[in-house]
C-alpha cells in the first residue's frame, strides 16, 4: 500500500478525502526585545520568561505594584518599594514591537555563603532576661477556662483503695463527648482539712493524729472537693462517700434538669491504682478547674529591646490584676478580648493595646497591630516599631476556644524558641526561595481488612511542585483531584482515570474557579494520558559551577504553574500499581502539641503566690518561677518543639505558668498547633448537590460560610527554622497536621445524615468502604469522587524587614559580595541566567532602580561579552527613594545631586559602547491605581526605545522632540514630572560626562535630550542609535551565516551568503540606517589556507547613518542692495 494511503482507515467502502497543505510559509525568526530584571508580584523566579503583551505579563507576573498601600503587608507579601522592573516591562510592551524577557528577582543565597550571606529574614535577638537583648517570636496561646456542664450523666462511682499509693504525679483523665482527653493532677499536701473544698488533695504518709479510717477520709475529701461541701457551687452533681475503712466508694449523681444538653462524656479513667469513672463531666467550681485543649492563636515578632505580655486579671486568681510575662491571664471582654502591654528596653510601658478575634470589630487583632515588618527596621525608618504582628489563626482558634465571653478564655504569651545545640527559632527564615508543594497523593486501601488500615502504609503516587512561584503558589493555588474513575474494563486496561484541576485558593466548592485542568489522567507510564506527560515534570536548577540553569525531567511542562513529581516505583510501572487511584494525603506538618499541669503556688518574689518575678525581660517563659522539677510550677509534659528526645526544654512547650491562686486551685491543659480546616459533611456550604462537594481541605471561614478564611495564608507557610525543620515532611519536633483519605468517608444512617468524613473511621470499620462488600468502587459509584489538597511551604527568600529587599544601600555595604550578601548574589545570578546568547536572545538589558556598581558593571560586562545587547543602567546620586534608608526621609535628602552623580561615574572610568545611562528620575502615574510615584530613568528610557522603534526604526535616535517626548507618551507609560528640572548648564555637564539628560521645556514638556553610550573613546559607537544598529545588523548577518554552516566552502556557497547579506544591508540603507556598505567574500578573504582549515571569512564594511544632535545656523544680515550671491 502506498505510504499516503496508510493514513486512512479502510473498513467499509467509501470515498476518503485528505487535505495536504504545502503552502505554509517558513517560520520567521521572532522579534528580539529587552531583558528586564526586577521584582514582580508573582511569577516564576530567577529564570527568564518571555511574554509578548502587557496582558500576558499581568497574567504571568501580576500588575506593576506602586508599593504598599498600608494594608496587611504580612499576608499580602507587599513591600513599600515599587516593582520598577514591572513598570519597565509595561513601558516596553506598550510599543508592541517585540516581547520582553522578564527575570523575577527572588532571594537566593550562594552555595558557599557566609553566615551574613543567608537569604530570607531573621530577628537576631532571642528571648533573654535582659530586655536590651530580648527579641524573637512570641506566641499567644489561648485556652478555654475549663468550665463545662453535664447532661445525661448516669450515676457513677469511684472506688478509692490504698491512699498510700497516691502521689502528686497521680492523674486521671476525662474524655468528653468530642473525644477530647482532659487530664487532672492530684495536689500534694501534708494535711487536708475536710470540707475546705479547695482542691482534690491527698494525705501524705501516716502521721500521728491522723484518723484510722484513712481511705474513708480520703474518699470524703474527694467528694467534698467535687461538691464544694455547700452543694451550691456546681449545681449539676452531688457527691457522697461511704466512709469505708478498707475502701471508699465516691458516688457522683446528676441533678435532674440541670446541665447543658448534649455535653455528655464517654469515659473517665486514669488513677494509677486503677480507679475509674464512667459517663462523667466535671463541674464548674473554681476549686475544681478542668483541663482543656487550646491552641496557638497569634504570633508577634519582637525586635531587640522589647517585650510583650498580657495584662489583666490572673486566670485563677482574678483579684490579682497586674499581668506579667508568662502569666496566664483571663480575657477581659467578649470575642476573646485581651490587653497586650509592650515594654521597651528599660521596662517602660510604651503601649497598651486591647484586641480581640472578631473580624468585624474595631479591636480586631489585625486592625490594631502593625503587620508591616519593615517598620521595625531602624536602617530604613527613623523611629522603628518594637514589633510586628505575623500569623493569626482565627478559624482554627474558633474550633478550640468555644467560650469567648469575658473571663471564659485564658491566654498567655510565650517565646517560640528552644535553646539547644541546634536552636529551633520560629523567626528563623534564613534560606533561599523555595517552591511550594503538595503532599504526596496516596492510594486507596485495597486490603480487605479495614481494621488494619494505616494511611502511612498506602502507596505514594505523585505530588505537585510549583514552577518557581515561591509564596504566591501557597496563597493562590489549591489542587483538586476529581472525576476519579476505576477501570471500566480491567482485563483490557487496568488503569483508572482522574482529572487534575488547579483552582484559585479563594474559591468555594459551590463556585470553583479553575486556573487549569487536565482530564483523563492516569498512572500508566506508557499511556499518552500518563499524568507526568499530560502536566509535565521538567524543572530547572541552578548550577553554581557553570553559572547557568540546567534542566531536568522527561516531559515538557504543559502547566504554567506546577510540575509533577512521580513516585519512582509508580513511574517504573508494573501490574501491582495498575488499580491504584489518588485517594488521600497527609496534611502539612505542624509542631507537636504539649501539655502542662499546675500545682500549688510557689512563694517566689513575684506577685504574692504567683511565682518568682523576672529580673527583667521574659526569660521566665523558660524558667519563670520555680524550676521545672518543682511541684509548684506548670511545665511541659512529653514531646514538643523544644526537645522531643528528652521531653524537656525551655522553649515553646515549657513556659511556666506559676501564677496559681493562693487558694491552691489547680489547672491543667494542653496546647496544639493549628491546622487547615477539612470538609466534614458533603452538605457543608449548602451544596445543592452533595456529590459536587470536594472533601479534603476547605478555605472558607466556617462550614456554612462562603467567605475566604485569610488565616489560611498563615497555615501554608513553611515551618521555621526553614532548612532545620522539615518543610515537606515530619521530624522529631513535627507531626502531620491531619491524615485525609476518601476511605474515611462515612454514610450517615440517621435522619438528615448524609455522607461525611470522620478521621479513623475505616480503621474503626465504620466508613462506607469498610461496610459489607463495599469497596472504593462503591464510593465512586455513589458519586463521591473528588478531594482538594493544599500547596504549602513556598518561600520568596526575601527580607521582609526591608522596604525594598534589593535596596542599593544594602547592595553596597562594605565589601559586599555574592558570598556575604544574598541580594548581590540574587541579582548576579539573575544576570547570569541571560548571559548565554544561545539560551536567551536580547538586544537590551536593564535592572531598574539598581545602581550598585558591582551589579551594573556585571550587567555591562555580560552585554559586552555577548556583543549583542545594550545595558541601560541607573546612577548613584540620582533621586534616592525613602526605601533606601531612614536618612532619605525628606524631599531635600532624597533630591538628585548632579555634581556627585557625574563625579561618581567618572571615577568608575567606564569606556563601553554596550551601556548607557540617563538622568534624573521621573514621576509616572500608575495606570491601574492612579497613584503617582517616582521611577528610575531606565524605565522611561526603555519605553522610549520601544516607541522610537515603533515610530521609526531601532537605529533612529530615541531622543529629541520627535521620538523622546515623554510628556507625549514616548515612555509607554504616563510621565507627569521629573525629580529635578535641569538647566541648560546641567544638561551640558551631564552630556559631557556621557549621561543622557531628561530635560523639561516650557512647550514641549519632558524630553529625553541625549543618546550617548558610555564609550569615552570618540567613534560612531559612542551613540546609542549606532550601537543598536550594529547589534541588529550583526544579529541578522549571523542568521544568514547560520544558513550556510556546514555547507561546502566553495564559491557557490559564498554567493549564497553575499546574495542574502547584500539585499539585507541595502534594505537597511534604504531605511536610513546606513549611508553605504560593502560585502567582500572572495579568495582574498577566504584564502586556500582558510578553506583547508574549514573557515569562511568575509569582510563587511559599514557607514552608519549619524543622528543630528547639533544644528549650527548662521543668520547673516546684509546691507540694502547687497547681492546674496556675494
Amino acid at each position: 500500500m502506498a505510504s499516503g494511503a496508510r493514513k486512512f482507515k479502510f473498513i467499509s467502502p467509501g470515498v476518503f478525502i485528505n487535505e495536504i497543505d504545502r503552502s505554509q510559509l517558513p517560520r520567521t525568526p521572532s522579534a528580539i526585545g529587552p531583558v528586564v530584571i526586577g521584582r514582580t508580584r508573582r511569577g516564576p523566579g530567577l529564570r527568564p520568561v518571555q511574554v509578548s503583551s502587557f496582558e500576558e505579563f499581568v497574567r504571568v507576573f501580576g500588575a506593576p505594584d506602586p508599593g504598599s498601600d498600608g494594608s496587611d503587608n504580612w499576608r499580602e507579601n507587599n513591600f513599600d518599594g515599587p516593582t520598577y522592573g514591572a513598570y519597565a516591562a509595561q513601558a516596553w510592551l506598550a510599543s508592541g514591537q517585540a516581547p520582553v524577557t522578564m527575570v523575577r528577582l527572588l532571594g537566593a543565597q550562594h552555595r558557599d555563603h557566609a553566615s551574613a550571606g543567608k537569604a530570607g529574614w531573621y530577628i537576631a535577638q532571642t528571648p533573654d532576661r535582659d530586655l536590651a537583648d530580648n527579641g524573637g517570636a512570641y506566641g499567644l496561646f489561648l485556652i478555654n477556662s475549663g468550665s463545662t456542664r453535664i447532661d445525661n450523666m448516669a450515676s457513677a462511682s469511684l472506688t478509692v483503695t490504698n491512699y498510700l499509693n497516691f502521689t502528686s504525679s497521680n492523674t486521671f483523665d476525662l474524655v468528653d463527648y468530642s473525644n477530647t482527653k482532659h487530664t487532672f493532677t492530684m495536689n500534694a499536701s501534708a494535711a487536708y482539712a475536710a470540707g475546705s473544698g479547695q482542691s482534690i488533695g491527698f494525705l501524705g504518709a501516716a502521721n500521728a493524729g491522723e484518723p484510722a479510717n484513712l481511705n474513708g477520709v480520703y474518699g470524703t475529701l474527694i467528694a467534698s472537693a467535687i461538691n464544694d461541701s455547700s452543694a451550691t457551687t456546681f449545681g449539676v452533681i452531688t457527691a457522697s462517700s461511704d466512709g469505708g475503712s478498707g475502701s471508699c466508694v465516691v458516688t457522683l449523681t446528676q441533678v435532674a434538669g440541670q446541665g447543658k444538653e448534649g455535653n455528655q462524656t464517654n469515659t473517665m479513667t486514669g488513677f494509677t491504682n486503677g480507679a475509674s469513672i464512667n459517663n462523667f463531666v466535671n463541674g464548674t467550681g473554681s476549686n475544681f478547674v478542668a483541663t482543656s485543649t487550646g491552641s496557638l492563636a497569634a504570633v508577634w515578632y519582637l525586635t531587640s529591646g522589647s517585650n510583650m505580655f498580657l495584662s489583666g486579671a490572673y486566670a485563677l486568681s482574678p483579684s490579682l490584676n497586674t499581668g506579667a510575662a508568662g502569666a496566664l491571664v483571663q480575657s477581659s471582654g467578649d470575642n476573646s478580648e485581651f490587653k497586650a502591654t509592650i515594654q521597651n528596653y528599660a521596662g517602660t510601658i510604651v503601649d497598651n493595646v486591647t484586641f480581640n478575634f472578631n473580624r468585624n470589630s474595631d479591636r480586631y487583632i489585625r486592625k490594631v497591630f502593625s503587620t508591616n515588618a519593615s517598620q521595625t527596621n531602624g536602617t530604613v525608618v527613623a523611629t522603628p516599631e518594637p514589633y510586628w504582628l505575623g500569623e493569626t489563626y482565627d478559624q482554627f482558634l474558633s474550633t478550640q476556644v468555644t467560650t469567648t465571653a469575658a473571663g471564659g478564655v485564658y491566654g498567655v504569651i510565650a517565646a517560640l524558641y528552644t535553646a539547644s545545640a541546634t536552636p529551633l527559632e520560629w523567626d528563623d527564615h534564613r534560606v533561599s526561595y523555595q517552591d511550594a508543594e503538595t503532599p504526596f497523593i496516596l492510594s486507596q486501601d485495597l486490603n480487605g481488612l479495614p481494621s488494619s488500615f494505616r494511611l502511612g502504609q498506602k502507596q505514594q503516587l505523585f505530588k505537585f511542585v510549583s514552577l518557581g512561584y515561591g509564596e504566591w503558589a501557597n496563597n493562590n493555588i489549591k489542587i483538586s483531584i476529581e472525576n476519579i474513575r476505576a477501570a471500566s474494563y480491567p482485563e483490557v486496561n487496568p488503569y483508572g482515570t482522574f482529572s487534575v484541576v488547579l483552582r484559585h485558593v479563594r474559591d468555594t466548592d459551590n463556585a470553583p474557579q479553575f486556573l487549569e485542568r487536565f482530564d483523563l489522567c492516569d498512572l500508566n507510564p506508557n499511556s499518552e494520558n500518563y499524568i507526568a506527560r499530560k502536566i509535565g515534570d521538567r524543572f530547572q536548577q541552578w548550577s553554581p559551577e557553570e553559572r547557568r540553569l540546567r534542566e531536568y525531567g522527561t516531559y515538557r511542562n504543559q502547566s504554567d504553574y506546577v510540575r509533577v513529581v512521580m513516585n519512582e516505583d509508580v513511574n517504573n510501572g508494573g501490574g501491582a500499581f495498575a488499580e491504584l487511584l489518588p485517594w488521600g494525603y497527609f496534611g502539612p506538618p505542624r509542631f507537636k502539641g504539649f501539655s502542662f499541669a499546675q500545682g500549688t503556688p510557689n512563694t517566689g518574689s513575684g506577685p504574692s503566690g504567683h511565682g518568682a518575678a523576672l529580673s527583667s525581660g521574659p526569660t521566665a517563659l523558660g524558667t519563670y518561677g520555680a524550676s521545672a522539677t518543682s511541684a509548684s510550677s506548670i511545665v511541659t509534659a512529653g514531646n514538643s518543639i523544644n526537645n522531643p528526645a528528652s521531653g524537656s526544654g525551655t522553649g515553646i512547650s515549657s513556659f511556666i505558668l506559676t501564677q496559681a491562686a493562693r487558694s491552691g486551685s489547680a489547672y491543667s491543659g494542653s496546647m496544639i498547633f493549628p491546622q487547615i480546616r477539612l470538609r466534614v459533611s458533603a452538605s457543608d456550604g449548602a451544596m445543592s448537590n452533595p456529590t459536587d462537594a470536594y472533601f479534603g481541605i476547605q478555605t472558607t471561614q466556617t462550614k456554612d460560610s462562603l467567605r475566604f478564611d485569610a488565616s489560611y495564608y498563615d497555615l501554608v507557610r513553611p515551618l521555621s527554622p526553614i532548612g532545620t525543620v522539615a518543610t515537606f515532611g515530619v521530624g522529631d519536633s513535627t507531626e502531620h497536621s491531619f491524615a485525609f483519605t476518601m476511605d474515611d468517608i462515612v454514610s450517615g444512617s440517621g435522619a438528615g445524615q448524609g455522607y461525611y468524613w470522620e478521621s479513623g473511621s475505616r480503621a474503626a470499620e465504620n466508613s462506607y468502604t469498610a461496610q459489607g462488600s463495599n469497596t472504593y468502587r462503591s464510593l465512586i459509584d455513589a458519586g463521591f469522587d473528588r478531594f482538594t489538597v493544599p500547596m504549602f511551604g513556598g518561600f520568596d527568600g526575601l527580607n521582609i524587614q526591608e522596604k525594598e529587599p534589593f535596596r542599593n544601600t544594602y547592595l553596597t555595604t562594605a565589601d559586599a559580595t555574592e558570598l556575604n550578601n544574598y541580594a548581590v548574589n540574587s541579582i548576579k545570578r539573575a544576570i547570569d541566567t541571560v548571559s548565554d546568547p544561545e539560551v536567551v536572545e536580547m538586544n537590551l538589558a536593564t535592572v531598574p532602580g539598581v545602581w550598585a556598581p558591582v551589579l551594573t558593571d556585571h550587567l555591562r560586562s555580560v552585554c559586552e561579552e555577548r556583543g549583542d545587547a545594550l545595558a541601560i543602567i541607573d546612577l548613584k546620586n540620582d533621586y534616592t527613594p525613602a526605601t533606601e534608608g531612614s536618612t532619605y526621609n525628606t524631599p531635600v535628602t532624597r533630591a538628585p545631586n548632579i555634581d556627585n552623580a557625574i563625579s561618581d561615574l567618572r571615577d568608575r572610568n567606564i569606556n563601553s559602547s554596550y551601556a548607557c545611562t540617563f538622568f534624573p528620575w521621573v514621576q509616572i502615574r500608575d495606570t491601574l491605581s492612579g497613584r503617582l510615584l517616582p521611577v528610575p530613568p531606565s524605565v522611561a528610557a526603555l519605553g522610549t526605545f520601544g516607541t522610537s522603534q515603533a515610530r521609526s526604526e531601532l537605529w533612529f535616535a530615541p531622543a529629541g522632540f520627535v521620538r523622546g517626548g515623554l510628556s507625549q507618551g514616548a515612555a509607554g507609560i504616563p510621565v507627569t514630572g521629573v525629580k529635578l528640572r535641569l538647566t541648560s548648564k546641567n544638561r551640558d555637564d551631564l552630556y559631557s560626562a556621557n549621561i543622557n539628560p531628561i530635560a523639561t521645556f516650557p512647550n514641549e514638556g519632558i524630553v529625553i535630550f541625549g543618546q550617548k553610550t558610555l564609550q569615552i573613546t570618540p567613534s560612531a559607537l559612542d551613540r546609542i542609535n549606532v550601537r543598536r544598529l550594529m547589534i541588529f545588523v550583526k544579529k541578522e548577518i549571523s542568521r544568514i551565516a547560520n544558513s550556510i554552516l556546514f555547507e561546502p566552502n566553495v564559491k557557490v556557497t559564498w554567493a549564497r551568503f553575499t546574495g542574502a547579506a547584500e539585499p539585507f544591508l541595502a534594505d537597511v540603507k534604504a531605511r536610513f540606517g546606513l549611508t553605504d556598505f560593502r560585502v567582500v567574500l572572495d579568495s582574498t578573504t577566504t584564502t586556500e589556507d582558510l578553506v583547508d582549515r574549514n573557515i569562511l571569512y568575509a569582510k563587511i564594511f559599514l557607514k552608519p547613518a549619524r543622528a543630528i544632535e547639533f544644528i549650527a545656523l548662521d543668520f547673516i544680515i546684509t546691507r540694502t542692495g547687497a547681492s546674496f550671491d556675494d
